[in-house]
């Protein structure tokens, strides 16, 4: 398989020099020599013909990703800039400042600084614009230059001046490059029935140890159940999708088979290790964005009866891919295997057609059962589950979502400003800071109106962000405005909460009106009851044997 990944690459690199004229050679008469033929007459049919600007390396770089993407949606090209990301997301760190920026009309805008980075002890904020890096101006410059120059080696300096809504003058702070962690989970507590609740982002090396780290410190604070939240987790590294699901799993059940191509080439993987959260109730969340490993887990999970499934669908991705590094630091995402869960079920969506495949809401709704003609399994327990289309909720609940409104709000954002998610509240939330920076507000004689964390959203901060609206000349229907005020506020105080103390604490409060969160706590006896049955089957497995 690898030598035929390079094989592709170099065809392209030929047929490149063919169009530039760099090549001359005659190919033998073969199908494949014909079609690396056709590419380079076609490239030497842009250069000479094409009336707008081209780049061959675009051009190529697209002719691959084509390429791959007729295979399956999964098999792709990644770019020098996309397999470093990749990386820097499987390792789990990078070396920077830790901030998450983004070009805002030409003007680079802290969207949100990682808790616990250089930034943040710097006291970045989000709204804030990074006017220079190091004297040389931002404004108009390419936001991968930028952020470039933003990394570096550690413990080497970079200067920032900062424009801050509100505060008379611009500023300067120079950061001290260091290792970024970009953590897996990025929520956890235990409420105070002692329920735990962990949100995780993405598999990659050390979601599992992170896992396990918070839940041995739930157990101090006397852990009754478990809420995973899987919710928008994309997948990541198989092998760890495997360690965590075996955290909840007694020894010697099978967690996941991948089958690849060719006779002998199974791998089954089952859990090993004795853990104290085997007997612990356990509910995963889902969503339309849970895929890849994060299918693996919850599929884990609902085969054994190990736990409840609650929330929609999952995005239905029984693909494996590999990476194979090429020259130049890029590399190919291949599919080399299948998985399948527990009970023998393959979870990928049909992919006939791409825009199905690429825009599943569109087509269903995440919470209609899946046709009736899809294979059918069972459960340890005999429950009946079904492969073919994602993972179904055992308990369907559909997530909440943004008044209409709001939506549109955020929409006119998009189209007129920047196309930046949740524009709207970052830039509402520049005129607000936390009470906690009193004193900093007033040395730079700040005009921003302070806030505490347990500010309520009343009428007099809805008609501001109305004006802020209008001021603006965003246009909104006034009528549902006011008919959806009381989720409004909920969504409000969400946001600026969000932008003022951290994603954490934004998140945390909107969990108080999450409706799959709340329905998931309200199951978690039914969950504890199921599982007891499915040990006591289980021991009396062993008895017999």
């Amino acid at each position: 398989m690898r030598q035929w990944v390079r094989f592709l690459s170099v065809g392209f690199l030929l047929a490149a020099a063919l169009a530039f004229g760099a090549l001359q050679a005659s190919y033998r008469s073969k199908p494949t020599d014909r079609v690396i033929r056709d590419v380079g007459e076609a490239l030497r049919t842009i250069e000479t013909y094409y009336s707008g600007e081209w780049s061959s390396d675009a051009v190529l770089k697209w002719a691959i990703v084509d390429m791959l993407l007729s295979l399956d949606p999964h098999s792709n090209f990644l770019d020098e800039r996309a397999y470093q990301r990749m990386m820097e997301e499987q390792r789990g760190s990078f070396y920077g400042i830790g901030v998450s920026i983004n070009s805002i009309q030409g003007v680079l805008t802290v969207i949100m600084p990682i808790p616990g980075t250089p930034a943040a002890k710097a006291g970045l904020r989000a709204g804030d614009v990074i006017a220079e890096i190091d004297g040389e101006p931002t404004k108009g410059q390419p936001l991968d230059d930028l952020i470039r120059k933003l990394r570096g080696p550690k413990n080497t300096e970079v200067r920032l001046t900062i424009v801050r809504q509100g505060y008379e003058a611009p500023f300067s702070v120079t950061l001290v490059r260091d290792e970024i962690p970009l953590v897996s989970v990025v929520n956890a507590f235990v409420t105070p029935d002692g329920i735990g609740y962990l949100r995780v982002r993405n598999f990659a090396e050390r979601t599992y140890e992170e896992i396990r780290s918070h839940l041995e410190e739930f157990q101090k604070a006397g852990l009754k159940g478990l809420v995973l939240d899987l919710r928008d987790n994309p997948g990541g590294l198989l092998e760890e999708a495997v360690r965590v699901a075996d955290l909840f799993l007694p020894p010697g059940l099978t967690i996941v088979t991948v089958r690849g191509r060719g006779i002998g080439r199974v791998v089954e993987y089952k859990s090993e290790q004795e853990d104290p959260y085997e007997t612990l109730p356990l509910i995963v969340l889902t969503n339309r964005g849970t895929a890849s490993a994060s299918e693996i887990v919850a599929g884990a999970i609902q085969d054994h009866d190990r736990g409840l499934i609650v929330g929609e669908t999952t995005w239905g991705k029984g693909l494996v891919q590999t990476l194979y590094p090429l020259s130049f630091n890029t590399a190919v995402a291949i599919t080399t295997a299948r998985y399948y869960t527990p009970s023998g079920r393959l979870i990928q969506r049909s992919y006939a057609s791409f825009f199905e495949y690429s825009f599943p809401q569109v087509q269903s709704s995440p919470l209609t059962p899946g046709s009736p003609d899809r294979p059918q399994f069972q459960t340890d327990l005999g429950r009946f589950v079904t492969g073919g289309g994602g993972i179904q909720p055992d308990v369907a609940v559909e997530s909440f979502r943004d008044p209409e409104v709001l939506q549109a709000i955020e929409q006119e954002f998009y189209r007129r400003v920047a196309p930046v998610n949740g524009l709207p509240y970052l830039e509402f939330a520049r005129f607000f800071a936390p009470v906690e920076k009193a004193d900093e507000e007033r040395q730079h004689r700040s005009t921003r109106q302070l806030l505490s964390p347990d500010f309520q959203v009343d009428d007099a901060l809805l008609t501001r962000f109305q004006d802020f609206l209008r001021q603006r000349e965003i246009p909104f229907d006034e009528t549902a405005f006011r008919r959806d005020r009381e989720v409004i506020r909920q969504v409000l105080r969400r946001e600026l909460i969000e932008r003022l103390w951290g994603e954490s604490e934004g998140y945390r409060y909107f969990l108080t009106f999450d409706p799959q969160f709340k329905k998931a706590q309200e199951v978690i006896p039914k969950a504890r009851q199921m599982w007891s049955q499915r040990l006591q089957a289980l021991k009396k497995k062993e008895v017999s044997s």
